[in-house]
């Protein structure tokens, strides 16, 4: 299990305007299968979102599905899906 918690901040290039608030997470691993958690996350403020969701991650890829519940009404939420791909970094002697 991760917890994490903390202030966040961003510019107005990411949301149209500058924001920023607390921001919280939660990641539970799924023991009956290897690499599926459950995930969720909160930022607080007008226009965050509690999100909640699985991760599949089977090297070197990963997979999110999750939804997000707007903190004011039902209106802006949102169905987010991603795939994550890692690249190994080349060593160098």
């Amino acid at each position: 299990m991760r917890i994490g918690a903390g202030p966040y901040f961003s510019t107005r290039e990411v949301f149209g305007t500058a924001r920023g608030g607390a921001l919280a997470t939660l990641e539970l691993g799924v023991p009956a299968v290897e690499g599926l958690s459950v995930a969720g996350d909160w930022f607080s403020g007008d226009g965050g979102y509690a999100t909640t969701g699985i991760v599949y991650a089977l090297a070197p890829l990963t997979w999110y599905v999750g939804y997000g519940f707007a903190n004011v009404g039902r209106a802006t939420d949102l169905l987010t899906f991603e795939l994550g791909i890692t690249f190994a970094a080349r060593r160098t002697k």
